[in-house]
């Protein structure tokens, strides 16, 4: 991180510390602080040659690209989904929510070493798309099973719990927190559940 470190934040280096060290975890900087910048550096700490996969919104697939380029210049990045950023034999691959459920047999077929989801509020709650980010994560549905996923996976989120506790509740299921082995605990604990 030495040649990086000059052009950084003192927060975004503790950022990427913080993501190399834990592996699995939530980056919940506020909106422009870097935490894309952060993610990218962090995944190059941890695997220099391993295959990654970004989930964003659609909106934000050029700016992966962009940014993993400003700090690898040479990875090979393919966009889902975007004329002319088709690639062979990618480093990264950048794919937006939406494209999860037409991509799904096709990701889950290759050997992650690691995932960054970005605007991860995006799983709060259980639908398909949800679906397809736990089973690429290796989160399995029973209480305390072990995650056979990828070692690295960032979530990114400025807004990791919009309005209820209950909001956490998945983003803590990627990350393999403890907390988030039983939804029945969870929800006595933290949301005052009592049925």
């Amino acid at each position: 991180m030495t040649q990086l470190q000059n052009g950084l934040y003192p927060h975004q280096v503790d950022g990427i510390k913080f993501l190399t060290q834990h592996g699995r975890a939530i980056l919940a900087d506020d909106m422009g602080l870097g935490k894309t910048r952060q993610a990218v550096i962090a995944m190059n700490e941890a695997d220099p040659n391993g295959v990654v996969l970004v989930i964003c919104p659609a909106s934000l697939k050029l700016n992966w690209e962009r940014e993993i380029h400003l700090v690898q210049a040479d990875d090979s990045v393919e966009v889902i989904g975007v004329k002319g950023y088709e690639v062979a034999e990618p480093r990264w691959v950048v794919v937006n929510y939406d494209q999860l459920a037409k991509n799904a047999e096709r990701l889950r077929t290759i050997r992650w070493s690691g995932v960054i989801i970005d605007e991860a509020h995006f799983i709060k709650n259980a639908s398909a798309r949800t679906t397809h980010c736990l089973k690429l994560l290796g989160v399995q549905d029973q209480a305390k099973a072990p995650l056979v996923g990828p070692n690295y996976v960032f979530l990114l989120t400025g807004t990791p719990m919009t309005s209820r506790p209950r909001d956490l509740f998945n983003l803590l299921r990627c990350v393999g927190h403890p907390a988030a082995r039983s939804f029945l605990s969870f929800a006595k604990r933290y949301c005052e559940a009592y049925r």
